[in-house]
């Protein structure tokens, strides 16, 4: 993929017409630029993967829940709004939640904030997936399930954020629009009063 972009593929064009014209240094600068290009491109996608898999392993896989009456374990993706969840010191919260009832509460939600001391809660705060019930038990109902979750939102901004071009490239994008054809068509203009020049 970062050899698909028309400036890459201009520069590489140039560096074999210069390896043709025996034009070693130049060739040689423009494919080490071509490369440094690509590993630079590859590495920052390899980072945006690897945060992006660090933030879904940090959701539960399961959740307790009250259904009928009876406490049943469910997948977290098995969760719907206005289920009730049970939470108990060290489980981690596997929807965003709301606080119908805790007692001796403290969640660390440094996952999602960097906060390193625990934060307590009380009744009608919330709870957000991928945060960590450190003391307490609560119950709480949920509000916002699997897609639409506050850390659903944040992986995705990380996605849009690896697929997104640097601000230089952007630029980089604009001028090759212009500049590129610009040079092709004085090139035509000069091989052809070359032509007619003999």
């Amino acid at each position: 993929d970062q050899f698909r972009d028309f400036m890459i593929i201009v520069l590489i064009a140039a560096a074999v017409v210069s390896g043709f014209l025996g034009e070693v240094a130049d060739t040689v600068a423009i494919l080490c630029i071509v490369l440094l290009n690509a590993v630079i491109g590859v590495v920052q996608e390899y980072r945006a993967e690897k945060a992006m898999e660090k933030l879904k392993g940090l959701v539960s896989n399961e959740a307790v829940v009250i259904r009928d009456g009876q406490e049943q374990k469910v997948t977290a993706g098995d969760l719907t709004l206005g289920d009730v969840v049970l939470l108990e010191e060290g489980d981690k919260v596997p929807a965003d939640l709301r606080i119908v009832e805790s007692y001796d509460l403290l969640i660390d939600e440094s996952a999602l904030t960097g906060e390193s001391m625990p934060v307590d809660k009380n009744r009608a705060d919330m709870v957000y997936a991928a945060t960590v019930n450190k003391t307490g038990v609560l119950r709480c109902r949920a509000v916002r399930v699997g897609e639409d979750t506050t850390l659903s939102h944040i992986i995705e901004l990380v996605d849009d954020a690896s697929r997104t071009k640097a601000p230089i490239a952007r630029i980089a994008d604009k001028v090759a629009g212009v500049f590129v054809p610009s040079v092709i068509a004085v090139a035509v203009v000069v091989f052809v009063v070359w032509l007619l020049a003999g």
